[in-house]
């Protein structure tokens, strides 16, 4: 779907976040609610590369524009019959309105060529003006993205270090409720001290390091990674920190049987 469609999908949904509110007394403005929208819109923007003043200017009009339809149903209401149900806010509408939401971020810099007129007519909506969504397309024509990761770093005020949290020295952690510990973690949080900027430590998994790194879910990988050609194919190394190996350990009383690797690399030998 184009961008103008899933603008379109996502405020449809807003006449059954009105029932939801209505029917359980529920006020339309929920402003702690909004800043976790937005919060979440800038660091889904984050992800692609998009000023951060950029996802907050078009994801706060597109917060008006909800307001606006469910003002006019919450109107409609008052003089004829609300629904009798509507889905559950929390479980049913909100899950869709953010998988919408992420969509809308990732179309948000490589939105397809289009007039006022033509944004007008894709996202025409029962209960939207036509001054709230010509706010909403100059919002998505005035999007920018970073010159550099750099430049995004000190503007966003953060860093964000992808981490496994299952290679100790480097990155542990017993369990996810657990804090990030290891000789990593430390230099991570130097780094952004330095950077003047905060940590943000984000998971990743060693089957999905590059994929992640790819798509920009983090700035930085740090959990001793070591350098490999693949590796390199897709991500800059620092200077290497660190050179280790790998040390066979036997039982003290089998040091005669396991002293080379030539009587280890035996079919008789069990390694783990």
């Amino acid at each position: 779907p184009t961008l103008g469609q899933l603008i379109k999908d996502r405020l449809d949904l807003m006449d059954e976040v009105a029932a939801y509110k209505y029917l359980n007394n529920l006020p339309i403005e929920d402003i702690e609610r909004e800043k976790v929208v937005i919060a979440h819109a800038i660091s889904s923007g984050l992800e692609f590369g998009i000023k951060k003043e950029s996802s907050a200017v078009f994801f706060t009009r597109q917060i008006d524009a909800a307001k606006e339809i469910q003002q006019f149903w919450f109107d409609q209401w008052l003089s004829k019959p609300p629904p009798s149900e509507s889905p559950d806010l929390k479980k049913i509408i909100r899950p869709e309105l953010i998988r919408l939401g992420n969509a809308i971020s990732q179309k948000l810099l490589n939105a397809e060529e289009i007039s006022a007129a033509e944004f007008i007519n894709v996202v025409e909506i029962k209960g939207l003006s036509i001054d709230t969504t010509q706010s909403l397309y100059e919002a998505v024509s005035n999007i920018e993205s970073y010159d550099n990761r750099l430049q995004q770093i000190l503007d966003a005020g953060t860093l964000r270090v992808g981490t496994t949290g299952d290679y100790a020295p480097f990155s542990n952690r017993s369990n996810r409720a657990d804090p990030y510990t290891g000789i990593d973690i430390d230099l991570a949080q130097d780094l952004a001290t330095s950077l003047g900027v905060k940590l943000q430590l984000v998971e990743t998994s060693w089957p999905t390091l590059l994929q992640d790194l790819n798509a920009n879910r983090y700035d930085i990988a740090m959990s001793g990674v070591s350098r490999n050609l693949e590796r390199q194919k897709v991500g800059f190394f620092s200077a290497a920190y660190h050179t280790g190996g790998k040390t066979p350990i036997p039982l003290c009383k089998n040091i005669n049987r396991f002293n080379t690797l030539k009587k280890i690399d035996v079919p008789a030998t069990r390694v783990i």
